[in-house]
């Protein structure tokens, strides 16, 4: 139970959803609005001006599309967290060696996650029935805005906090699941979501460099998703489109036109697949 240690306080009585678990939900949603604010700001200093991926006007009415989505993202997370907490379906513990087990946790959870998600986005863009019940909505930022990371369809978002939460599931039961695990896992999510949907390159050069690049996807590779749909499948990692060869080729020279402050100016423009990413 894990607002057991709390229950008796005075404060608890009076306020019952005052518990550690509802305090770092809350903590969460404060996170997700910085984070989107920040992107927000990114986009709009001279830095990312001048790394724009696609040079293209986005209209007041997406931007006013992908707020609403993203407040309505925050209450299907919030009913999805009550759920677990009130069938007390999650467990969390204080393992004796936290620093290994937060390890354990998070690339555990990387790693099942960027699997699972890969086949699973696959199956959206393959079957037009799974496409327009689950992700349609999310494709219609074709030039996608950081709140465009929370823009699904009510299933779709199911469907993704099922797999997330599913796998802090299993790590509960086994014992290597922590709050400091929990933290990082969702704020390295809520923090790639948004900045790989700035329409900016915003790495900082090296991260667009080996080893990195086959590690984390950049704003460029999800932005070439975004706009052609069939191929860049990755949630955060590159790997798995690498393996099953539905990488876009010229993810490395888009990369590069960002950089140097010319990007692309047509949905159907194309970079040169001589230089990879």
């Amino acid at each position: 139970d894990w607002s057991s240690d709390v229950c008796s306080s005075d404060l608890l009585y009076h306020f019952p959803f005052i518990t550690p678990v509802w305090l770092f939900f809350l903590s969460i949603v404060a996170i997700r609005f910085s984070l989107s604010f920040l992107g927000e700001y990114l986009q709009q200093t001279p830095y990312g001006e001048r790394r724009k991926i696609y040079r293209i006007e986005v209209s007041r009415k997406q931007k006013h599309r992908e707020n609403t989505q993203f407040a309505k993202a925050l209450l299907v997370d919030g009913l999805f967290f009550f759920v677990i907490t009130y069938y007390d379906i999650l467990s969390v513990s204080f393992p004796e060696s936290l620093f290994i087990s937060v390890i354990e946790a998070c690339i555990l959870h990387y790693v099942v996650m960027e699997v699972a998600w890969y086949f699973l986005h696959r199956a959206y863009h393959t079957f037009p029935l799974m496409y327009d019940t689950f992700h349609h909505m999310h494709h219609e930022s074709l030039i996608p805005q950081p709140c465009a990371n929370f823009v699904h369809e009510s299933l779709g978002r199911l469907f993704y906090l099922i797999l997330f939460w599913g796998i802090m599931i299993v790590e509960g039961y086994f014992g290597i699941l922590s709050f400091p695990a929990m933290y990082i896992i969702f704020v390295y999510h809520d923090a790639m979501g948004v900045f790989l949907h700035s329409n900016t390159e915003l790495y900082p050069n090296f991260m667009r460099r080996i080893p990195f690049r086959l590690i984390w996807i950049s704003p460029s590779y999800h932005a070439l998703h975004h706009t052609r749909f069939h191929g860049n499948y990755g949630l955060t990692s590159p790997l798995m489109d690498y393996i099953f060869g539905t990488r876009f080729h010229d993810v490395g020279h888009v990369s590069d036109l960002a950089v140097d402050g010319v990007g692309l100016h047509k949905i159907t423009e194309r970079g040169s697949s001589a230089i990879l990413g």
